[in-house]
């Protein structure tokens, strides 16, 4: 079963477009031929002045389907490439958490409130939060980064320019706390199986 996913940006015309390429596995490590191309898939076109994150996000379930999440909507494309579901609520970050749902999180067009929401395996939207905002209304919120733990919650991180906020929200969408995420750039936040957080950035 073709497993690796690879994301690239090309040019057409003044517009970049977003495909995912998927190869056979003979094409995983080094090989002195090309890899096997299974199928390739135009996901995204975004506008010729892109918002800045806009670069789609994706995710790869159990099964080898592959779950992108762009500014505007989040689609679900089979092991095969075919389409299964597309929900019109973006995000520019996505994780996966074990039953196959996913978390989608971005900031919205004020870019001063985080948007967060679960979509089930099945395309259903569980539940979705737009109220966490900031106090100062001279900077902007960027949503960098998403991950899922084994018990169902997810951690949010976010950006204010300067400083971050790290959310948790449980398995039903509940925030359970807002911590402050420190300062740094590019960040990743990241969960182990026992619940352990870890973040990483530049600072």
């Amino acid at each position: 079963m073709a497993r690796l996913v690879t994301q690239f940006e090309r040019k057409r015309g003044s517009i970049l477009v977003l495909a995912f390429w998927v190869f056979l596995p003979s094409g995983l490590f080094l090989c002195e031929e090309p890899p096997e191309e299974a199928w390739n898939v135009t996901a995204y076109a975004p506008p010729a002045d892109p918002p800045d994150n806009s670069t789609p996000r994706f995710v790869i379930d159990d099964t080898g389907a592959v779950i992108i999440a762009t500014r505007t909507a989040t689609k679900k494309l089979a092991s095969d490439g075919q389409e299964v579901w597309s929900v019109p609520r973006g995000g520019s970050t996505i994780a996966i958490d074990s039953q196959g749902a996913v978390c989608v999180s971005m900031a919205d067009a004020s870019k001063h409130f985080v948007v967060t929401a679960k979509i089930d395996s099945a395309g259903n939207e569980l539940w979705v939060d737009d109220g966490m905002t900031h106090a100062c209304e001279e900077y902007s919120i960027v949503v960098n980064s998403v991950a899922a733990s084994s018990d169902g919650s997810f951690y949010v991180w976010a950006n204010l320019c300067p400083g971050g906020l790290l959310l948790k929200y449980d398995a039903d969408g509940h925030r359970v706390w807002v911590g402050d995420g420190g300062d740094l750039a590019n960040p990743r936040v990241m969960v182990d199986r026992e619940g352990s957080i870890f973040v990483t950035g530049t600072g």
